[in-house]
């Protein structure tokens, strides 16, 4: 049976942690923005650092001795980076949120704009004139939404 301690590499745990703080902000950033597009940029990467840190911690659970092994400062500085961790999820969280509801209330512009343009439509009367406001419910507007955010 391996040792304990051969199981987690402190030091890339860390460094670990560290990038994934990194991405974070970027997001949170790119949130800010409206710069949506740029949060592809990362994303495997974020995706492979998650999975990484999920499996030290679940080796942590599963070998809780491990950490007597490590020093009271390096403890300290892993709770450090992972309130940091916490504190940037919570405001990317809150940025996704405030662009979620920013992005609905532009919906319901654009969807409120096309039912009164279709609304108000221009067409032909029961007579066959020509008449403005003639409410047409055929016309169907040469736009798609996609709704998804």
């Amino acid at each position: 049976m391996q040792e304990a301690s051969s199981y987690i590499d402190l030091n890339d745990m860390m460094r670990t942690t560290h990038r994934l703080n990194e991405i974070m902000e970027f997001e949170i950033s790119a949130l800010k923005e409206t710069k949506l597009a740029n949060l592809k940029t990362y994303h495997e990467e974020r995706l492979a650092l998650i999975d990484k840190l999920e499996d030290y911690k679940s080796k942590l659970r599963r070998h809780p001795e491990v950490m007597k092994s490590f020093s009271k400062q390096t403890i300290e500085t892993v709770r450090g980076q992972a309130k940091k961790m916490q504190v940037l999820a919570d405001e990317g969280s809150m940025q996704l949120q405030k662009g979620r509801r920013i992005h609905a209330i532009i919906m319901d512009a654009v969807k409120y704009a096309l039912n009164k343009h279709v609304s108000m439509s221009t067409g032909y009367n029961k007579h066959g004139h020509f008449d403005e406001g003639v409410k047409q419910e055929s016309y169907i507007p040469p736009v798609s939404i996609n709704e998804s955010f």
